[in-house]
């Protein structure tokens, strides 16, 4: 789902490590799009 996401958004994933409580994801976004923004796409 979040490769998914971030394919259609075109923000490479750098790594990716899931654990069964949380996720560790290291995407690369352009600087127009702030953090906060791109995290509630990734959540939402």
């Amino acid at each position: 789902m979040l490769d998914a996401i971030c394919m259609e958004r075109g923000w490479p994933v750098i790594s990716k490590e899931i654990q069964p409580d949380h996720i560790h994801l290291f995407v690369s976004i352009p600087p127009a799009i702030a953090v906060a923004d791109a995290v509630k796409v990734l959540k939402g």
